[in-house]
């Protein structure tokens, strides 16, 4: 029997007491270190967060197409090969640099556009091909023309006919042109397929008709004689042209000094129609115009200038004197016209102009003043005005005005009083 049996029963409850303590702080302190784990990893994550999620997701420069064709010497503007990117602004965009591309020629250029994030740097590529699919241009100077059998087919070069040949890229000398050969002409009609290709293999083509004529068959003649009244040439030399039946023909009357146009002769064809065969004769008649005879005028009485500060009874008495010279000189020119039908001209005595002072009534129109002046030239010679005052505004207004006058090679000046 023990000798102390209730001390071995509370210690052994102890023991299992201390055992439970212990363990319970065990997972205390586990638990303890379990939180401080979570809460460093989760301070890390958030500080780290952007380069984890940009590790994970890989963002990258999205484009609509990797490749890409654009017409050499056309304009060239990548943003429209740029899709959907709606990046976060802490991303980095490097755009590729557009003069990179040189589309004056031809080649191919790789386009660059970078996205750079904390974590990744990504690349997407374009690739931009500048190429040539436009064809030449070859044009010809007519779709259709006629040669005459014999010496003129034999003679025919198509590259005659060829007005021009452009192209996009490529120089004139650099493109090639290609025609069929012609070697059967006895038809009527022949063509001429023409081919025109740039150094890119693009081509255009183009066709000429050729008819081929017979001289005795095919053509006509228009002759055009200028003729008087008894059918004697006027012009020696008329109008002849040939051409291909059933082409239109338009003739021209013309003007000839000394005559005037009567009628087209008897037999004569139309002033315009079309070729027929053999030949058509345009026949004009003219009249012989009579060049009528003139009479030499008598001059005007010259008028007297007027003296310096005269009295108002003196210019009174001299403008009427003058307007009375004036209606006089008016009167003899018109009795000279009537009569000169009927007389024959008085021989010139020179060129000269006769008169110093005209004075003239208030109204005189011009062709009345001009009138006067002609009046006092001893030729047939017309008189001008080279400068001077006059006009109408001032034949209307009381004045004196010089002017200067010229008949043939004679000059003056001339003194002109406008009277009330």
């Amino acid at each position: 029997m023990d000798k102390y049996p209730m001390n071995w029963k509370y210690a052994g409850k102890a023991e299992v007491n201390m055992k439970e303590k212990k363990s319970l702080n065990i997972k205390v302190i586990i638990l303890i270190c379990v939180l401080i784990l979570f809460i460093v990893l989760g301070s890390l994550g958030f500080i780290y967060r952007h380069y984890i999620i940009d590790k994970f997701t890989n963002p990258y420069f999205v484009l609509t197409t990797e490749e890409t064709e654009i017409e050499v010497n056309s304009e060239f503007d990548y943003s429209i090969y740029v899709g959907d990117n709606s990046w976060p602004t802490r991303y980095e965009v490097i755009y590729p640099d557009s003069s990179q591309v040189d589309t004056s020629k031809l080649g191919e250029y790789n386009l660059e556009f970078i996205l750079k994030t904390e974590a990744t740097e990504n690349v997407s590529n374009l690739l931009v091909k500048v190429v040539d699919t436009t064809p030449p241009v070859l044009e010809l100077t007519a779709e259709e023309i006629s040669l005459t059998k014999g010496e003129e087919t034999m003679e025919f070069n198509p590259e005659t006919y060829v007005k021009s040949m452009t192209d996009n890229y490529d120089k004139r000398d650099n493109l090639t042109l290609n025609y069929s050969n012609i070697l059967d002409w006895s038809g009527s009609e022949v063509w001429v397929d023409y081919t025109l290709a740039d150094t890119s293999g693009n081509n255009s083509k183009a066709k000429l008709k050729v008819l081929v004529l017979d001289e005795e068959k095919d053509f006509g003649t228009v002759v055009v004689e200028y003729v008087n009244t008894e059918g004697t040439p006027i012009i020696e030399d008329g109008v002849v042209f040939k051409a291909k039946i059933g082409t239109p023909y338009k003739t021209e009357q013309k003007d000839i000094p000394g005559y005037t146009f009567k009628e087209l002769g008897k037999n004569s064809a139309p002033k315009e129609g079309e070729i027929e065969r053999g030949e058509l004769k345009v026949v004009y008649v003219y009249e012989k115009v009579e060049e009528e005879k003139k009479e030499e005028v008598p001059k005007v009485e010259e008028s007297k200038p007027k003296e310096d500060n005269p009295s108002t009874e003196g210019e009174s008495t001299s403008a009427s004197q003058d307007s009375q010279n004036v209606q006089n000189s008016q009167e003899s020119s018109s009795s000279t016209e009537q009569s000169s039908s009927s007389s024959t001209s008085a021989a010139p005595r020179g060129h000269y102009i006769d008169v110093d002072n005209i004075t003239v009534k208030k109204g005189t129109s011009l062709d009345q003043f001009i009138s006067i002046l002609q009046s006092s030239i001893k030729s047939d010679e017309e008189v001008q005005v080279l400068f001077g005052a006059v006009s109408q505004e001032s034949l209307n207004t009381p004045g004196k005005y010089t002017i200067t006058c010229q008949s043939a090679n004679v000059t003056k000046d001339v003194i002109v009083t406008v009277t009330n």
